[in-house]
């Protein structure tokens, strides 16, 4: 399921990732995924170890989260992958009761897919809305052509 306009200052959001964009690590993605595939993904994290909490304030400003949620989220995280970065095929195994996506920039070409069954379900880039679905079912992020940025809470 897909929900429109979940984040209503996903520019906002994307302006300080620029900004900061120092603060962004390559990413060891077996600590939290486990897939099929030998190879790492390729893109880089930003996460609330480096924010401080104006920053965390902006995130979870304006938006439908629950108020509470800076009170009890185990990460909050912003996903950039650059041109040619991706995610491999993988499931995750976080120790969290429910992880939020909300997807921060807008591309004709970019989207999440996952594997449901027999079938593939694609979401395109839509700034500001947010994937609810059972990430434990295999997803991935093919190359990207286009700056793509990401936002990612377990609770």
């Amino acid at each position: 399921m897909v929900i429109s306009n979940f984040l209503r200052n996903h520019t906002e959001i994307v302006d300080h990732c620029i900004a900061n964009h120092n603060k962004f690590r390559e990413r060891d993605v077996m600590g939290g995924h486990s897939g099929p595939l030998p190879i790492n993904s390729k893109f880089k994290s930003y996460t609330n170890d480096f924010m401080d909490d104006s920053t965390i304030d902006m995130i979870l400003s304006n938006c439908d989260f629950p108020e509470d949620l800076k009170d009890f989220y185990m990460f909050l995280q912003i996903q950039m992958y650059e041109a040619g970065d991706y995610i491999v095929p993988h499931r995750d195994n976080y120790t969290v009761k429910k992880l939020h996506l909300v997807t921060l920039t807008t591309s004709d070409c970019d989207a999440l897919i996952m594997q449901r069954g027999d079938n593939l379900i694609r979401f395109p880039d839509v700034a500001g809305q947010k994937v609810e679905e059972n990430f434990n079912d295999f997803h991935w992020v093919d190359p990207v052509r286009d700056l793509r940025f990401t936002l990612v809470i377990g609770e």
